[in-house]
């Protein structure tokens, strides 16, 4: 049973990986989590379990679970194929609704997601749930900044539909206006050449007029 979850557990920290992608902030720290998962199990596998390796699994799956959830929305048993435990029903839906609108607000749209499913979970007819779920899904699929100060892809919720493609009006507009650019561009030369033979004719003009040429 050991070795089936220890499969789970390698398959779901890949498939993370590849929901967040190597552009996400957090795509480091979850390569560090693989490593430290992988080196518990193989260990676990070579020498048997103690409550040392134990502990410390627990750990790394908290681990993997916590950045999971705030980078995605989905726990990470999600990923690894395993059954979500089910909300909490002593807790209630107005105020699980509460934390997640306070989570959203302060930028931890993962987290947000996950509570406000759980809203929809336990009381399937709350006020705006889907709404408010497609919102959070919305935010987190648009382009970020990353720590590097660039703008980065726009991250693939797992379940989600791929981002539609770009309007072909935004696309032709740049090439547009560079055309009209350019057409201005060539008016302005057009213009200031004629100006400079007209001056030149009234120079040549003058010193006929003045008997300065013949």
């Amino acid at each position: 049973m050991a070795r089936a979850l220890f499969d789970y557990y390698r398959i779901g920290i890949q498939k993370l990986l590849e929901a967040i992608g190597p552009n996400h902030h957090s795509y480091a720290d979850a390569l560090t989590l693989q490593l430290r998962l992988e080196e518990n199990l193989s260990e676990t596998d070579l020498f048997g379990a103690d409550p040392s390796r134990q502990a410390q699994r627990a750990q790394i799956l908290h681990s993997c679970n916590r950045l999971s959830i705030s980078a995605t929305g989905r726990s990470f048993y999600y990923f690894c194929g395993l059954p979500e435990p089910p909300p909490s029903p002593r807790v209630p839906a107005d105020e699980l609704h509460r934390e997640a609108a306070y989570h959203q607000l302060t930028g931890d749209l993962g987290y947000a997601l996950q509570l406000y499913r759980q809203v929809q979970q336990l009381d399937p007819t709350y006020p705006r749930i889907d709404a408010l779920i497609a919102d959070v899904e919305r935010e987190m699929r648009a382009p970020y900044v990353g720590r590097d100060g660039f703008v980065n892809e726009a991250l693939v919720l797992p379940g989600a539909p791929p981002p539609p493609p770009p309007s072909p009006t935004r696309e032709l507009a740049p090439l547009k206006y560079s055309r009209r650019g350019a057409h201005l561009s060539f008016i302005s030369i057009g213009l200031g050449l004629a100006a400079f033979i007209v001056l030149v004719l009234l120079i040549l003009l003058y010193l006929w007029l003045r008997g300065m040429i013949g």
